[in-house]
């Protein structure tokens, strides 16, 4: 039988209120990311070759890395260096979030917890690989040199960071105009919408319209939010719907009609064109890092899914002689899984941005 429960508030906790439990979520991600960096990290570099189809069937051959010494060899250099801590730090703020999310359902049996420090730290380790990555992948397209070869010019560098700007500014002024038109189009809209709306005696009243209320549907992520034909604020806080939690998979009881005065509803709607607009301007941003990773997934794509859906079957691929262990198998089919959903996932995100 499942039970209904009303929605919680998130509670946020100062720095003054330091406790053990609060802090479990940042311990976890950083034993997790240590982990990841001395042991799975270099023995998934390890065994690394790179292969080239130079017929059909017939594959050349090089082989990177043979042990975990060689692994560590290979991500010593600088650039990779940094690549690979970026990595992990944005890995240590997505296990951080996580555990934050699941230990207060499963493991403490509270509502949404959060310790202000810990949420200052993981937006740290977030935000640095998003703003840097973009930097750093278009500077490694735009740049000569490989990894291995840290000698670069004072010319040769001042020119490929002020290309790496002007890239990065073409693509975003466009978003950003657009973003600001559409942003200060909104009270006009709405105005529009209030005219159309209007109940009153006589002709339309901008002032008295703008401090009227209305029931808006705060289940809509685009502005303008719809308006829900109520007359009065009891009927409006009544409006609800039965949702289920994706954690605890309690059925929860959430309100969503919120009765606000014209003049708020302007507001509301600004800030919903603002994050709409933030999130295509972060989507663009990372549109560099998007085409290296595509690039490199997009050569390689098609070949691991054949020779990793051979290793499946336990026959031995061009790139790998050897029969497959059992180990290399489940690896391989997890691998599959995750590259068939790969272009799904893209699709999906790009599709919700939009």
């Amino acid at each position: 039988m499942t039970t209904t429960v009303s929605a919680e508030e998130v509670v946020i906790i100062g720095t003054g209120g330091l406790n053990l439990d609060l802090m479990l979520p940042i311990i976890v991600g950083i034993i997790t990311s240590l982990l990841l960096w001395r042991f799975l990290l270099p023995s998934s570099l390890s065994n690394l070759q790179v292969a080239f189809e130079i017929d059909d069937g017939f594959y050349e051959v090089h082989r990177l890395t043979k042990n975990r010494s060689d692994a560590l060899k290979i991500i010593k250099p600088r650039p990779v260096l940094i690549g690979v801590l970026l990595y992990l730090m944005a890995m240590a703020g997505i296990l951080i979030i996580v555990t934050d999310v699941v230990d207060d359902s499963l493991i403490w049996n509270r509502g949404p917890t959060y310790y202000q420090p810990v949420l200052v730290i993981t937006g740290l380790l977030l935000a640095l690989p998003i703003v840097l990555s973009p930097f750093i992948s278009l500077y490694a397209q735009i740049s000569r040199k490989s990894a291995a070869d840290s000698i670069v010019t004072l010319r040769e560098w001042f020119l490929n960071v002020l290309s790496v700007g002007i890239v990065i500014t073409v693509l975003i002024i466009p978003v950003a105009y657009l973003g600001l038109t559409e942003y200060n189009s909104i009270e006009d809209d709405t105005v529009d919408s209030m005219r159309n709306e209007w109940s009153g005696p006589g002709e339309f009243n901008y002032d008295t319209s703008m401090n009227s209320f209305v029931c808006i549907d705060t289940r809509g992520i685009h502005s303008p939010l719809a308006v829900i034909d109520v007359l009065d604020e009891d009927s409006c806080n009544s409006q609800s719907q039965l949702i289920t939690d994706p954690v605890t998979q309690e059925v929860e009881d959430e309100r969503y009609g919120k009765w606000v005065s014209n003049s708020d509803r302007i507001e509301i709607n600004r800030f919903l064109i603002m994050i709409e607009w933030i999130s295509l301007g972060l989507l663009v941003f990372m549109l560099p890092t998007i085409v290296a990773y595509g690039r490199i997934m997009g050569a390689s794509w098609n070949m691991l899914v054949r020779n990793k859906y051979r290793t499946i079957r336990g026959n031995p691929t061009p790139i790998d002689p050897d029969k497959p262990s059992i180990i290399k198998r489940f690896n391989s089919t997890i691998l599959v899984i995750f590259l068939g959903t790969m272009p799904l996932a893209a699709v999906n995100g790009i599709i919700t941005l939009a």
